[in-house]
């Protein structure tokens, strides 16, 4: 299989304090990995790395076989992180109009979005069983809802790589469980390879390819 995600001899620190220390993982294409890690093992760190927010001060990260620094950021990649859902709950915009604010690349400043952006989103939001939500306010919804229309959002520029930060924390056992059956629809029919950053160890032995641990900055495969 080809890999989509190359780690090689990774190193970040912050100030003096090492964060990640000679990190080594391959992602390959079409596969769920899971990360899990206690608080401050450097989960966050290891996500901005691999969208290109930070750059690593030692080793390269390549994705599609191009080193980070040579490709546009968040090409090709979805991302939702863990606070994302809880910063729109009071804001004044509908489910539709949530999903389409991450098409802002393809509308171009102080432009308006065509019938093919509203359609774009409205196809996001089918995937994720949310099309019948698009009017609603974002801040009616439960945070089940809320959460899958945020992972409608990250998918919406029909991306290679969906990254998902905490996809679970904060809402019951019925959402996490589709939130998980969603996650493995999507990468069954669009061969999406996912990476699930998260606590929730069981779930993610239940349904990810393959399993990593980060500990005191290193990276173990379980």
């Amino acid at each position: 299989m080809q890999n989509i995600i190359e780690i090689e001899n990774v190193s970040f620190s912050y100030s003096d304090t090492p964060v990640l220390e000679n990190l080594n993982c391959n992602i390959q294409k079409g596969e769920i990995v899971g990360i899990i890690g206690s608080n401050g093992a450097g989960k966050t760190t290891l996500i901005k790395l691999m969208i290109g927010q930070l750059k690593p001060q030692k080793g390269s990260i390549k994705i599609f076989n191009f080193e980070m620094d040579k490709i546009c950021k968040f090409h090709n990649i979805g991302y939702l992180s863990q606070s994302q859902d809880k910063s729109k709950v009071n804001f004044p915009a509908t489910v539709l109009e949530v999903v389409m604010m991450n098409l802002y690349k393809q509308v171009g400043l102080f432009k308006f979005y065509k019938e093919t952006h509203r359609q774009k989103a409205i196809n996001a939001l089918t995937l994720v069983g949310m099309q019948d939500y698009q009017k609603r306010l974002i801040s009616e919804l439960s945070g089940g809802q809320r959460q899958r229309v945020m992972i409608a959002k990250s998918i919406v520029n029909n991306p290679h790589i969906l990254i998902l930060d905490e996809p679970t924390t904060g809402v019951d056992k019925q959402s996490c469980d589709l939130i998980y059956e969603l996650i493995k629809k999507l990468n069954q029919e669009f061969n999406l390879t996912v990476i699930i950053i998260s606590h929730d160890t069981k779930n993610l032995k239940k349904y990810c390819t393959n399993l990593y641990e980060l500990d005191y900055g290193k990276i173990n495969r379980l």
